[in-house]
């Protein structure tokens, strides 16, 4: 059965339930819950929950979030080009799925110019800080002051896709990783593993004035 053949009948599955937990070989739909105030609210794990062998799990505006682990057993995911885990849940296991995208943990490629402002001023006060050591105290202090308070905008902005590209390389282990056109912040090294192919889609040449 193909992806879209699932979507189809995506109101036949079971509601993916992590306290009643999964059947071998049984496909779960993770959908918003809906809160006593009517809002929609995500599907939380706080604790490690290891799902039923060679289950699937298909992504229907849903998202799981918490602090827990959820580790695959062999296990489909299929899902949208969107944020499907939380930024403090651990996705473990084996996992089956054509390719990973690094949207499903949060990355984003539509990167403005006053957050590419923001992360400019963040790099070029760190290494004004590595060339100038003896640099004046109050220099440095003012250069320190302005890298915490614009490193400080880009994490409550959540700007940085590094986190987000490393887990989808962990995710699916061997195959690519796809990373749709656009404007990403990398922050961090990304650790490519033995097996992983990390493909960006073809984008349009353009000259961005904001670029680093």
């Amino acid at each position: 059965m193909t992806a879209n053949e699932i979507l189809a009948d995506i109101e036949i599955y079971e509601k993916f339930d992590p306290v009643k937990g999964t059947v071998e070989g049984k496909t779960y739909v993770v959908v918003p819950t809906t809160t006593e105030t009517g809002k929609n609210s995500d599907v939380v794990i706080n604790r490690h929950i290891t799902l039923a062998h060679n289950t699937t799990l298909i992504f229907a505006g849903g998202k799981i979030s918490g602090t827990g682990t959820l580790t695959g057993d062999n296990t489909r995911l299929i899902a949208p080009i969107t944020q499907i885990f939380g930024e403090d849940i651990t996705v473990d296991g084996i996992w089956v799925m054509d390719r990973a995208y690094p949207q499903w943990f949060g990355a984003r490629n539509d990167i403005s110019n006053n957050e590419f402002w923001h992360l400019r001023v963040a790099c070029e006060a760190a290494k004004s800080t590595e060339e100038n050591p003896l640099a004046p105290e109050a220099e440095k202090d003012k250069i320190e002051k302005a890298r915490d308070t614009a490193l400080k905008n880009l994490k409550a902005w959540k700007v940085d896709s590094s986190d987000a590209i490393n887990k989808a390389m962990k995710l699916k282990h061997a195959g690519e990783v796809f990373l749709p056109k656009g404007e990403y912040a990398i922050c961090k090294t990304l650790q490519v593993p033995h097996g992983i192919v990390l493909r960006g889609e073809l984008a349009d040449r353009r000259f961005n004035t904001t670029s680093l």
